[in-house]
């Protein structure tokens, strides 16, 4: 006996700190990995803001001038405004760069095909200088103070000889024929880059000269390190071509001033910095946009997000530290190690000194069940507690004192349970007998009655037709109207007869067979639409019919109109006076050729809990229902029935009270078992 507990122990022991070890490494690794997850999701939804902040802040800064510029082409294009009258040209540039308040746009102007240049600028104390460059000045380009008025006041400078028609913005806008933005420049005044969006004006084809607006690129950066300044991150914009630095958020110079007022545009390899660079590199040879680069001390994601407008095409680059997310992160991870390993001592320690005491009963109750086993059924286990233990004892004695009892009994229980069974299914099988019986006797019954009805049911549609055509004389309106109401209750009945014939049909055994010959579904479809034209017209409804042009299936042609008949006459009966009902035919050949049967309506839908019953035969939703929406049931019932004697399939799409959609699908050669053809 001690043996056994010692072994019991240790193997309870063993597992125990498997276990305990096991559930701290994989709550460690489960928390270290959701941190990392949440560090790295962090970032890039940081990545994410400070791009589209960025995108956000460019795109406002270079929709300026485009706005501008698409807002004033057609006054100059269809002369609206007068341009070559001194006073009216004056004012008018005046008042578009007064209008831009933000002070976006550095300078407004309009250069002709004759070399003219006209325009407005703002000065270095943000003063509007009206320019004028024309023979009048002798090419040069001259700025004037405005007075009150936005008229010229005081000549305040005159520069060199200019001539607009040699500046990238001029013959770029000339050479794409539409707006188009510059290639970056070294403003000619400012120290400054400047980029021009340029639209050309044409008169009856003609090139007429070609409207500027230019700006200045040092508020990109500006923009660049507000965005970054919260995410201790950095932020370039290059030209994605030729990695020429348009704007950054380190505040360094994005060019070199050379002698003879040339520059030297700084490219990203001159910004020292390996990240950047490698990313830039691998982004233009495999054109990745994500890129986790490891440094000295950190890592840093970067992020690439392309920018293009017509005549631009440039790369933001962010790059955001890990740090800042994961300082401290080591040493919680080592006192989290200390404390777990605290933790399993002295979990040890409570497991050596409960061991003892739990397994004591347990091992009374494997004596007690050895002993059982090898025959003695008087033997049971002895209840030290009122625990889970002590309960299995319990059940344990408790069975024993059962099987001692059916041992002993056991030939007899089995007799006694045979005798009871053999009753049992003989009292089955003749309720099954009665219920087939029942129901044979029904089929034929409703066949019988359903056929004598059909007869003079068509002799009274037969002569109701005859009296509404006027072949027997000529009737009043209300005589019209009651023969209307005739032959749509005699049509209402017949159609009830029709599908009791149907049913039996499809219902009796080795006795229906399907009439097949080649069936044009759009004809039929077209012939069954006109016939429910009554139904429709009664009820107030639209039927809207819909009909390509299919190819032809094996199939009774007559059955495949009833299934059209009763989806239809459903659809119209459920609907609401002003409804539509739309009525489809098309062709699929998906997963094999057929033609596709489609009746949407709008009515009161079919609860999901019922959407199976519905093809039941005599089922109604009589809580849904009201009074003179009432029917036997059979309708969908034959439905299904013809739909799978050809090998189709039937499907409903309901919510209740937002309409019902029927799709029917019937193949092109249907495989039709041998009794059924």
């Amino acid at each position: 006996m001690e043996k056994k507990r010692g072994s019991i122990r240790d193997i309870i022991g063993i597992l125990f700190i498997v276990i305990i070890i096991c559930t701290f490494s994989i709550i460690g690794y489960v928390v270290f990995s959701s941190w990392k997850v949440s560090v790295n999701n962090i970032i890039a939804e940081m990545e994410n803001d400070a791009n589209q902040d960025i995108l956000n802040k460019m795109e406002k800064f270079l929709s300026v001038p485009l706005y501008i510029n698409e807002a004033n082409h057609n006054l100059i294009e269809n002369q609206i405004v007068r341009l070559y009258t001194k006073k009216d040209r004056e004012i008018y540039f005046a008042e578009v760069l007064k209008a831009n308040n933000e002070g976006e746009v550095y300078s407004f102007s309009f250069g002709t095909e004759d070399g003219d240049y006209y325009g407005a600028r703002r000065n270095e104390k943000n003063q509007i200088e009206i320019m004028e460059n024309n023979v009048g000045t002798n090419g040069n380009t001259r700025y004037y103070s405005i007075s009150k008025d936005l008229t010229v006041g005081e000549l305040v400078e005159e520069t060199g000889r200019f001539d607009c028609r040699t500046r990238d913005w001029y013959k770029v806008a000339k050479e794409k024929q539409k707006p188009v933005f510059s290639p970056i420049y070294k403003h000619f005044v400012m120290d400054d880059l400047a980029v021009s969006a340029a639209y050309p004006i044409y008169k009856n084809g003609i090139l007429q000269g070609v409207l500027g607006t230019h700006i200045i690129l040092s508020n990109i950066n500006n923009y660049l390190k507000d965005v970054v300044k919260d995410k201790q991150a950095t932020a370039f914009i290059v030209e994605k071509n030729s990695g020429e630095l348009v704007a950054n958020s380190l505040g360094m110079a994005n060019f070199e001033n050379l002698a003879d007022n040339q520059i030297k545009r700084k490219t990203i390899q001159d910004i020292n910095n390996r990240p950047i660079i490698e990313a830039y590199q691998n982004y233009r040879q495999k054109s990745e946009t994500n890129f986790i680069v490891n440094t000295n001390s950190d890592k840093l994601h970067i992020k690439l997000t392309d920018y293009q407008k017509e005549g631009l095409d440039w790369l933001i680059i962010t790059a955001i530290p890990e740090s800042p997310l994961t300082v401290g992160i080591n040493q919680k991870i080592i006192i989290s190690i200390v404390l777990s390993m605290i933790a399993l001592i002295i979990a040890i320690l409570i497991y050596i000194k409960s061991t003892e005491k739990v397994l004591k009963p347990i091992y009374n109750l494997i004596d007690a069940t050895e002993k059982f086993a090898k025959g003695d059924f008087s033997q049971r286990a002895m209840i030290f507690r009122n625990d889970e233990i002590g309960k299995l004892s319990s059940a344990f004695n408790n069975m024993a004192e059962e099987l001692y009892l059916l041992i002993n009994n056991l030939e007899e229980k089995v007799r006694e349970r045979t005798r009871e069974l053999e009753k049992i299914n003989n009292e089955l099988k003749v309720s099954k007998l009665k219920a087939e019986n029942a129901n044979r006797a029904k089929s034929d019954f409703l066949a019988n009655m359903s056929h004598d009805m059909k007869t003079p049911l068509t002799i009274v549609s037969a002569f109701s037709q005859e009296l509404k055509e006027g072949k027997i004389g000529n009737l009043n309106d209300v005589q019209k109207a009651t023969i209307e109401n005739i032959l749509f209750g005699t049509n209402q009945l017949t159609t009830i007869v029709e599908n009791l014939l149907d049913l039996s049909k499809l219902s009796a055994e080795a006795r229906s067979s399907l009439i097949l010959n080649e069936v044009d579904v759009s004809s039929l479809a077209v012939e069954v639409a006109n016939s429910m034209s009554l139904i429709s017209r009664c009820k107030q409804v639209r039927l809207i019919t819909t009909v390509a042009d299919t190819d032809l299936i094996v199939a009774e042609t007559r059955m495949i109109k009833r299934v059209m008949q009763n989806l239809l006459h459903n659809a119209i009966k459920f609907s609401k006076n002003g409804d539509e009902v739309h009525f489809t035919i098309s062709s699929t050949h998906d997963p094999v050729d057929g033609v596709v049967i489609e009746v949407i309506d709008h009515g009161i839908g079919i609860p999901k809990d019922m959407q199976e019953l519905i093809f039941n035969r005599f089922f109604q939703l009589e809580n849904m229902l009201q009074n003179e929406q009432s029917g036997t049931g059979l309708g969908l019932a034959v439905v299904k029935k013809i739909v799978e004697a050809h090998c189709g399939t039937i499907t409903v799409i309901s919510e209740n009270e937002k309409g019902t959609k029927f799709v029917v699908f019937l193949p092109t050669f249907p495989k039709l078992d041998e009794e059924l053809v």
